[in-house]
């Protein structure tokens, strides 16, 4: 007899798909024509729910796809040399998943729902067809990757500072995210905790 809360994980969540979806314009690439656009919704697995704790994937795993978030949030994270957490990086939604292991084929951290959350999976050998065939989405999936070595480049930066000036700066990023989704940037729905804050 199947677990009735793995049964209901398992299924899809029936939700509207990307051409109604709030989010569409931070995920996916704007300015598509109308075929690629199709073309790209066609390929996504919407709406996958996953609780509180529950991994995504693991590092390790091969890369199979990216994940767009489309609600809740995620902490990516590694293992130091003494088995302590290191968090690599909080995502929201909007914001893409995976990215990292486009070079190895490999997911190099793991990550986890901060809470109940779902997301959206892009297949990647569909995905590279695509981008092989439309320049618009290539150049779309170099920005995200851009985005995603700048975020990296200026909290490594901030690291360097006191402890007051690094919340300061994850306290803008957060709200600055915020106002990309456009929710107010001043009042911040926060999921992780002090702790996670501080060991990011």
């Amino acid at each position: 007899m199947q677990n009735t809360d793995t049964a209901a994980r398992s299924q899809p969540v029936n939700l509207n798909k990307c051409h109604n979806c709030a989010l569409r314009r931070s995920c996916l690439p704007s300015g598509l024509q109308d075929a690629a656009m199709l073309a790209l919704e066609g390929i996504i697995k919407h709406n996958r729910r996953l609780l509180r704790n529950e991994h995504l994937y693991h590092a390790g795993e091969p890369m199979q796809q990216i994940y767009a978030v489309r609600s809740g949030a995620f902490k990516t994270y590694l293992f130091g040399a003494d088995g302590s957490e290191l968090i690599t990086g909080f995502v929201m939604p909007g914001q893409l998943l995976g990215l990292d292991a486009l070079s190895d084929r490999y997911f190099p951290s793991h990550a986890v729902a901060l809470e109940t959350s779902v997301v959206c999976l892009i297949p990647l050998p569909q995905l590279e067809l695509l981008a092989g065939t439309d320049a618009h989405l290539r150049m779309s999936l170099l920005r995200s990757l851009s985005r995603e070595l700048q975020g990296e480049k200026e909290h490594l930066g901030s690291n360097r500072e006191t402890a007051g000036p690094r919340l300061l700066a994850f306290l803008l990023e957060m709200s600055a995210r915020q106002s990309r989704r456009g929710l107010s940037p001043a009042y911040l729905n926060l999921p992780m905790t002090r702790a996670e804050i501080g060991n990011y």
